[in-house]
């Protein structure tokens, strides 16, 4: 992706877009899963540059995160 800074970048289908605006879900612990709220910059194919939310080396979840969105043991930050 074009960028002028370091950028962390996702799969698409790892971001779950919601009225409130776009999450991810980080995989914290085993079975553990966090919502986070992100800001998202450029798409590029099927990859899309996360500006605010996530640090490089955190865990996303890429598939069947629809999935939590709904699941009781998921926490919000």
């Amino acid at each position: 992706l074009p960028s002028r800074r370091p950028t962390v970048v996702v799969p698409l289908a790892a971001v779950i877009r919601l009225e409130s605006g776009p999450i991810l879900f980080i995989h914290t612990a085993p079975e553990t899963f966090e919502l986070r709220p992100v800001q998202l910059g450029d798409e590029s194919g099927d990859q899309v540059a996360v500006t605010q939310g996530l640090k490089e080396g955190e865990r996303v979840v890429t598939a069947g995160a629809s999935s939590l969105v709904a699941a009781p043991s998921v926490r919000g930050k």
